[in-house]
């Protein structure tokens, strides 16, 4: 229950006289949770001081929206050492943190398509792995590179190019189930991942339907391009048991189907 606040806290609030009201009130109900636990350390005397981030509700119904707020919080005590509450001091960083977060999208997704870069396809396909060892299942990865897209970069244009591998990206994230990554490897090369797969059959399934699908033109404005790629795919822990070796593996099949 908030027994005092400054000016300040009513205009990050956007509320007056909240002297009364609860504290969680006034916190998203998905990070509620998290204020709650924090008090209760503080409280317990588990812990003096707490940081961490939350969101505010502001306003209701559907003009309500959230900001991001830092929040520095100490244990007080009285004249003879005893809990009588926390103080604590709340900080809008609402625009520092969407921006923290573009630069990290920008760091792990590619500029053009928006898919995930060899960076997060890395780190997911190391979890990815971990997992399916502990569970027998398979993993496989699918390197898909484009058949003479030079000739579209030469005759098109750039522009064009950028605008074909934007339709190819989408409809081939289309094809995907929603535990699947399909990332940008560079150029005109793609990279599925497909984790959790029961037999090596279920990769070929989905490697078919990804073929068949993708058989059909692209609309680039007013013309229809027909595209033509080459894959070749891995099998975990079949074709090798770790990410260098999977990546070879799937590169030279593609380069043989090529």
């Amino acid at each position: 229950v908030i027994a005092r606040a400054s000016p300040g806290w009513n205009k990050l609030s956007r509320s007056e006289n909240t002297v009364g009201k609860k504290m969680r009130d006034f916190i998203d109900p998905e990070d509620r949770e998290v204020l709650h636990s924090h008090y209760q350390a503080l409280v317990s005397g588990d812990k003096t001081h707490a940081q961490l981030r939350l969101r505010m509700r502001q306003g209701s119904g559907e003009e309500a929206h959230s900001s991001w707020v830092e929040c520095r919080f100490v244990r007080s005590l009285n004249e003879n050492g005893e809990f009588e509450g926390v103080r604590g001091v709340l900080r809008d960083i609402t625009q520092a943190y969407m921006h923290e977060k573009q630069i990290t999208h920008m760091a792990l997704h590619d500029a053009l398509t928006g898919l995930p870069n060899r960076v997060l396809l890395e780190d997911r396909f190391r979890i990815s792995l971990r997992h399916a060892a502990r569970t027998m299942q398979k993993v496989g990865v699918c390197f898909i590179d484009l058949d003479h897209f030079k000739n579209v970069n030469d005759t098109l244009g750039h522009k064009s190019g950028d605008k074909l591998l934007l339709a190819f990206a989408e409809r081939l994230h289309r094809q995907l189930r929603d535990g699947d990554t399909v990332a940008r490897w560079g150029g005109d090369e793609f990279v599925l991942l497909l984790p959790d797969m029961a037999s090596e059959q279920d990769i070929r399934d989905v490697a078919q339907k990804v073929s068949r699908e993708m058989q059909a033109p692209l609309q680039l404005e007013d013309t229809e391009l027909v595209m033509t790629y080459s894959m070749g795919v891995a099998f975990f822990p079949d074709d090798g048991e770790d990410i260098e070796t999977l990546f070879s593996q799937a590169d030279r099949a593609m380069f043989f189907a090529k």
